[in-house]
């Protein structure tokens, strides 16, 4: 194969662009913003579902506007994107001559990553992909005859008007096979095309540069690399691989996504959503690397924070842990107001009586009796101060609760709330330091302690008998997130820090 072309200006305006849908997907953030960015670039867009799908994706389209700009044509050859490529194409090619580039993409990938930023990548090849596959480093594909080293992928790629009017390449699009699986896919449509370029001497460029790409599947095995060296996009099947697969290869998708939500704060809360929707959130938690250990020395002198004052909401049902409570309120480098919640008249009076002895302004405290103690510390939470979350004049909380754990030992109960203040508010620079997370990234909702497992049995089997009552509210309050099989991330305990438009929903429900 002809090495890859040098960079080039592209034609201001590409000629149209082949957009996949397929798999139910046309309710994807991702792909909405994908087809409104690729609307803004390209006078025309051809959008290829499967006949299954032409029906709902035709309504979706019509809810978004989407004008006439938009045709929507179905194949029913077979699910596979260069299937669905072959039929946008050939729709394409029925009006003759194509007198531009040719934009390839879908609901597969995650892009474009920078929607104007076209201008920049080389566009003087009859191909730009990607990235590639690596043939030369692929067992199953390496020292075999007549293979090229590299295959271009079609995630999101460029067709030059030379390529797209060679009636050779019009006769190859024709005569792609039906492809049975995604294995199949490559063996008799990449690698056929990746063969057609070469002896065609067509050329080929890539959006990533070469040195970044040097595994088997950059795509998926470099793709920390992928956005900070221009790739247009990022694969959606990188969420979906099993994390060991990840761990094996030592995938690094945190740094990709920390490197896009700066670059494109829409597409990457498009990707959150994805895996939200779609992948337990053990394994996101997983695969993303969203555990850390915050360093107890944090060096920060910060005292204000773009969200203002963080309402505390404290339940004391046994007052007289206020002197514990109180231990922890002194370590706030930031302005609070207190909320706080009890079983009794008389315990609401010690409450307020401490308080005072302690110098807490009234005006910045609030302290109510539960209507009834029920449900625990959750309960008091969600109804006892259900107005203050919903009336929208505090956007950053943190929850505490008087655990004294009766049902184990004493020690064991000890550890528990040790465990919870220690890793929730160790010192004013941990605080610090959580505060400054929430205020560099708008979509952190909650910070959490470590899964508790001294003393309990929750590992391996955190759920107990919960998860069938969990997996009902989320259906009846419209949650279409897939729950972790064994030990859900949560926070055990219920004590933790969020941000209170992320649990809206939660203060909302009846």
């Amino acid at each position: 194969m002809p090495p890859a072309a040098a960079a080039g200006p592209m034609p201001a305006r590409p000629a149209a662009a082949i957009y996949v849908i397929q798999h139910k997907a046309e309710t994807a953030a991702h792909v909405r913003l994908a087809l409104t960015e690729l609307l803004a670039i390209c006078p025309r867009l051809i959008v290829v579902t499967t006949t299954a799908s032409l029906t709902q994706v035709q309504l979706a389209l019509a809810r978004w506007d989407a004008g006439p700009r938009v045709t929507v044509i179905a194949h029913d050859r077979d699910a596979g994107v260069l299937s669905a490529y072959r039929a946008g194409l050939l729709w394409l090619f029925r009006d003759g001559p194509v007198t531009g580039h040719v934009i390839l993409s879908g609901y597969h990938v995650f892009g474009p990553i920078r929607p104007q930023g076209w201008h920049d990548l080389p566009g003087d090849a009859d191909l730009l992909s990607a990235y590639c596959h690596n043939a030369a480093l692929d067992p199953r594909l390496q020292g075999r005859a007549d293979m090229p080293d590299k295959l271009p992928y079609l995630d999101f790629a460029l067709l030059s008007p030379g390529l797209l009017n060679d009636p050779r390449f019009r006769d190859f699009c024709a005569n792609l096979p039906v492809f049975t699986d995604y294995w199949d896919q490559t063996e008799r449509g990449l690698v056929p095309l990746a063969r057609f370029l070469r002896d065609t001497g067509r050329r080929i460029a890539w959006a990533t540069p070469e040195q970044a790409m040097l595994t088997a599947d950059p795509r998926h095995f470099e793709v920390h690399r992928l956005v900070s060296e221009g790739a247009p996009c990022l694969p959606v099947s990188v969420l979906m691989l099993d994390p060991l697969i990840h761990d094996l290869n030592g995938i690094d998708l945190r740094a990709a996504l920390d490197a896009l939500r700066p670059l494109h704060p829409a597409l990457y809360n498009a990707v959150i959503a994805f895996a939200a929707a779609r992948v337990p959130l053990r394994h996101f938690t997983t695969i993303a690397d969203q555990y850390e250990v915050l360093s107890t020395h944090y060096p920060s002198d910060q005292s204000h924070w773009p969200f203002g004052r963080v309402a505390v909401f404290i339940h004391a049902y046994y007052a007289d842990m206020m002197p514990d409570f109180w231990e922890q309120i002194a370590k706030f480098p930031m302005p609070a107001h207190l909320f706080l919640s009890t079983a009794t008249a008389q315990d609401k009076a010690t409450i307020e009586t401490f308080l005072d002895a302690q110098g807490w302004p009234q005006a910045d405290r609030t302290v109510r009796v539960v209507e009834q103690n029920r449900g625990r510390d959750m309960s008091s939470l969600f109804i006892t101060f259900r107005d203050i979350a919903l009336a929208g004049d505090y956007h950053l909380a943190l929850r505490l609760h008087s655990k004294r754990t009766p049902q184990v030992s004493r020690q064991v109960a000890e550890g528990f709330k040790t465990h919870l203040f220690d890793n929730l508010v160790h010192s004013p620079a941990a605080i610090r330091q959580i505060l400054d997370r929430f205020a560099a990234e708008p979509d952190l909702g909650l910070v959490i302690p470590p899964v508790i497992h001294t003393g309990f049995g929750t590992l391996g089997h955190a759920w107990y008998a919960n998860r069938d009552a969990v997996q009902d509210l989320c259906r009846r309050m419209g949650f279409n997130v897939p729950l972790d099989a064994d030990t859900p991330v949560a926070p055990y305990g219920t004590m933790f820090w969020f941000r209170i438009p992320a649990l809206r929903a939660m203060f909302d429900w009846p």
